[in-house]
């Protein structure tokens, strides 16, 4: 998956995260990439590219993802998908998110 060595997508999607959050976007957006390359449904991976989007205010970008993670998962939700920034507003449950480890950095929650 990258160039440097094998990594698995987990290893991959673990490094993407450490680049989200030390603000190494565009390696983040690839390793985020890489990831759905392999797993095209990848929901972690899905969102935080929309939290990604969002920060750099690609706010229909950040709305596919959230879009898409709704339509594969709709009980997959964070508080960013009731946002003022899209002009519709997304009412899910939080259900399936209570297994998930949030990772709050700058305002923007990263979910693992």
């Amino acid at each position: 998956m990258n160039t440097n060595k094998n990594l698995t997508i987990e290893e991959t999607f673990n490094l993407a995260i450490k680049n989200h959050q030390e603000n190494k976007i565009d390696i983040a957006q690839e390793l985020y990439n890489q990831v759905l390359k392999v797993d095209p449904n990848h929901l972690s991976a899905i969102n935080n590219l929309g939290v990604l989007f969002k920060k750099l205010n690609q706010i229909q970008k950040a709305k596919s993802c959230y879009e898409k993670v709704i339509q594969i998962d709709p009980k997959y939700t964070d508080d960013f998908f009731i946002d003022k920034t899209f002009s519709k507003k997304i009412s899910l449950s939080h259900s399936s998110i209570q297994d998930k480890k949030p990772i709050l950095t700058a305002g923007e929650t990263i979910y693992l």
